[in-house]
């Protein structure tokens, strides 16, 4: 009697620490600094030359709100024989499907503006990147697409 009164005392707080641990607190996910991964991208990635977009321009060209944003970074060639671009942000909660749906929009705007007109930088619109970790994005179209993903995903652990 004594060894199952032994026993169960045990197998009780063996079950309460699981219960702990499987309660436990979710890791935050890391801060990604946008400017310094921006600054990053372009130390690393052969670009050229890109305008700045503002919150209306924003709006204009990816259809997204800069309100549904907490910072964000977006850059569009000057010259239209360029498709590179690039749209990194942290998005509001409760905000990434309708700006990963904007993102989706744009992607296909390029491919149309793209599919007839200079066939490399169509292969750069097919190859885009979308990547999300936590409330971050990025989108990319370049032809170094792979190495900006891996800068991104280098911010975010």
């Amino acid at each position: 009697m004594k060894h199952n009164r032994l026993f169960a005392l045990v197998l009780t707080g063996v079950l309460a620490l699981g219960l702990l641990t499987a309660c436990g607190s979710k890791e935050e996910a890391k801060e990604i600094d946008i400017p310094a991964l921006w600054t990053s991208i372009e130390e690393t990635v052969e670009l050229p030359s890109m305008m700045e977009l503002d919150d209306t321009t924003l709006k204009d060209v990816y259809g997204i709100d800069a309100a549904d944003l907490e910072s964000y970074v977006a850059r569009i060639p000057l010259m239209n024989v360029h498709a590179t671009e690039f749209f990194i942000a942290k998005v509001k909660d409760g905000k990434m499907d309708t700006v990963k749906e904007a993102i989706t929009k744009r992607q296909a705007d390029l491919v149309t503006v793209w599919e007839r007109y200079l066939p490399d930088q169509y292969e750069l619109v097919q190859n885009y990147k979308l990547e999300t970790e936590g409330n971050y994005v990025l989108f990319c179209v370049s032809a170094q697409a792979d190495e900006v993903v891996g800068l991104f995903q280098d911010a975010a652990k």
